[in-house]
């Protein structure tokens, strides 16, 4: 494929990609109790989320290449939002009823966040099987796309030779009844003339 194609057909790529794995870790998040933050946090956290699928989809992707990256995208993204918005369980747990962070509130906001994640074990798995039904979807229309491409490219390169390559100019037919007249002719000229008939009466 070549790069002009690949180029056209990144960008939009990487956008799906990157939005279908920040809404699948958002939707998780939410619905294991998490909290989300403002619009900014999120606009910027899909943006990170399409640049880094970016790099991985500069050729046709596998099926498998696209549920990995839709499994381990939805899966930073919840264990991000629950580390930077968290939820009732994580303040709970990271600093108690009525109490302030301390100094180690970061430590202890991480254990919380990863106690939180393992504690909805059975919503985890059905957010997985959720990521990789996703991305077979996205993996039968990234064959259909790159079947797409590669034909109306074999249909352009026919059309550009049909209207760019000159017609040749027909041949003018060749003489068969005489193909050597001029010889035929002097050969005929140099024969000795013989008379047939009776002799001449003197």
């Amino acid at each position: 494929m070549n790069g002009r194609a690949t180029q056209l057909l990144l960008w939009p790529r990487a956008l799906v990609v990157g939005v279908l794995a920040t809404g699948l870790g958002a939707l998780g998040h939410v619905a294991a109790g998490g909290l989300l933050p403002g619009p900014t946090s999120m606009t910027f956290l899909t943006g990170a989320s399409v640049a880094l699928a970016a790099p991985l989809l500069l050729q046709q992707a596998s099926a498998l290449r696209l549920v990995l990256m839709l499994v381990a995208g939805q899966t930073a993204v919840h264990l991000g939002l629950t580390l930077a918005a968290g939820s009732g369980a994580t303040h709970a747990a990271a600093h108690g009823p009525g109490q302030h962070a301390s100094s180690g509130g970061g430590a202890s906001l991480a254990d919380a966040a990863a106690s939180h994640v393992l504690g909805h074990g059975p919503m985890m798995l059905a957010h997985l099987a959720a990521a990789v039904a996703v991305g077979l979807w996205l993996g039968h229309g990234e064959r259909l796309l790159w079947t797409l491409v590669r034909l109306c490219r074999h249909r352009l390169r026919v059309v550009t030779r049909l209207v760019l390559e000159p017609t040749p100019a027909p041949t003018p037919p060749r003489p068969t009844a005489h193909r050597y007249p001029r010889v035929r002719v002097a050969l005929r000229q140099s024969r000795p003339s013989v008379r047939r008939g009776p002799p001449l009466v003197a």
